[in-house]
């Protein structure tokens, strides 16, 4: 058994994933120290029972699927006739227990603003598994997609740039130009933005009204995060309208005069 695992690149890509989840607000620091402590332990027992002659490879705790056993191993999770492989960190991304089922369920899922690339620099996708082997899913890519089903569900609306209908995909949101691969004036609206989910209804306000509700929680390039109307324009561009800022100096007046 290789002791190197402690440094492997998908126990670094889950702590990294763990610290931005810290920086969200989806975690404490004192959440990621436990598991910190909780991985390093697995991993010393793992080496122990190894070097005390338990070399067997454990079933994985969600195991059977659909009739099938999964192993675990410190990396991945394996069916029992090695068919599926499935790493328990993706892009950089921990998959969660529930999100490994979805997918050897046939499932598509996502998508996911927490993926980085090897240099390091995060992007959006879907996940499907397709013949053992999972699959990412950018949002304008059109050669994985089943573009009939889609057709087939009713439209978020039209596009302002050639008034085609718009349909959700499982990593945006597509005009039927964009699904034929119309890169002029198909629409493409990424699921997500700035680390924020774009829901269906945020697009029908955006066809509609060329304006969505005011959405929370955007993550800047600097990793602040903050609040914005979305704004779609007739040639599908997409831009951010602030809301106006608080009077800091009437604020410190009135918290004054209160005190």
């Amino acid at each position: 058994m290789r002791i190197d695992l402690l440094a492997s690149p998908e126990l670094t890509g889950e702590w990294e994933y763990k610290l931005n989840q810290i920086l969200k607000g989806g975690m404490t620091r004192d959440q990621f120290m436990t598991g910190i402590r909780e991985t390093t332990a697995g991993i010393v027992d793992k080496i122990k029972a190894y070097r005390d002659g338990d070399k067997t490879t454990p079933e994985a705790s969600f195991s059977p699927v659909n009739g099938v056993r999964f192993l675990e191993t410190a990396t991945m999770y394996v069916s029992e006739d090695e068919s599926v492989r499935i790493r328990k960190v993706l892009g950089g991304r921990v998959m969660a227990d529930d999100e490994i089922i979805a997918l050897i369920n046939g499932e598509t899922i996502g998508p996911f603003a927490d993926f980085r690339s090897r240099q390091g620099k995060p992007f959006s996708a879907s996940l499907v598994l397709k013949d053992g082997k999972i699959e990412f899913i950018f949002p304008d890519a059109v050669d994985n997609l089943d573009i009939d089903a889609i057709r087939k569900e009713e439209p978020l609306g039209t596009s302002p740039t050639d008034n085609t209908p718009v349909f959700e995909t499982p990593a945006a949101y597509m005009s039927a130009s964009a699904l034929e691969g119309d890169r002029k004036k198909g629409l493409r609206i990424s699921k997500v933005i700035l680390g924020r989910e774009i829901k269906p209804d945020h697009v029908r306000q955006l066809l509609r009204d060329g304006k969505t509700e005011l959405i929370t929680r955007f993550i800047s390039k600097r990793k602040k995060p903050f609040d914005a109307y979305l704004l779609l324009d007739d040639k599908g561009k997409i831009s951010f309208e602030f809301p106006p800022r608080k009077n800091r100096s009437r604020e410190k007046k009135q918290t004054t005069a209160k005190s």
